[in-house]
């Protein structure tokens, strides 16, 4: 659980320990629930059931990536990551470089794949892909959103088949979701049984 790599990487040391606290002099356990802590600094993200599963950030990313490198005709794209509240929150965009789709008529962007993941409870797991424009320095956005998913591992079939629809234009043979619900069969039985 704790085997991530933690030298020279921008990823915080994410660990989980037991909750403790003292009354009168004794040391209780908060049986229910465990920290999830920088191991690093000692930063305290949250404080969470014991049936909480953490997906560490590099996790999301190892099977985003391994599902975009498997489906075809998607080419290249440009990578994108911020964190924030000290690693607590990760955002992670992939712009996909030999595509287009228009966000009104005649107005065409580059898809865009957005991942979202926290320890501190902020975001859940979220997947975004559509197509945004900045149009303003205070934030504004223009997009058009054809995918969100926030729930963990719900769906992630139909994700891979809209992404390669949506981004390549074309629908995808039964033996291609074939192959695809395979590899999610394999995503989903790495978190859930890990």
């Amino acid at each position: 659980m704790d085997n991530w790599p933690k030298l020279n990487s921008p990823f915080p040391s994410v660990v989980e320990r037991p909750v403790l606290w003292t009354e009168e002099g004794k040391v209780h356990d908060a049986k229910k629930y465990k920290a999830i802590v920088d191991e690093k600094t000692g930063k305290l993200f949250s404080i969470v059931t014991k049936e909480y599963k953490l997906i560490r950030h590099e996790e999301a990313i190892e099977v985003i990536e391994q599902a975009i490198g498997e489906t075809p005709g998607l080419g290249g794209y440009e990578v994108t990551m911020d964190f924030y509240n000290n690693g607590g929150r990760m955002l992670r965009e992939y712009v996909f470089q030999y595509h287009q789709l228009a966000i009104q008529p005649g107005d065409f962007v580059k898809p865009t794949l957005r991942l979202f993941n926290s320890y501190d409870l902020t975001w859940p797991f979220i997947i975004i892909l559509g197509a945004f424009r900045l149009v303003c320095t205070n934030g504004l956005v223009v997009s058009q959103k054809f995918f969100q998913m926030k729930k963990r591992l719900v769906s992630l079939w139909i994700f891979f088949n809209i992404l390669t629809w949506y981004i390549t234009h074309r629908s995808t043979s039964l033996n291609h979701r074939v192959a695809m619900e395979g590899r999610l069969r394999k995503a989903i039985k790495y978190f859930r049984y890990r």
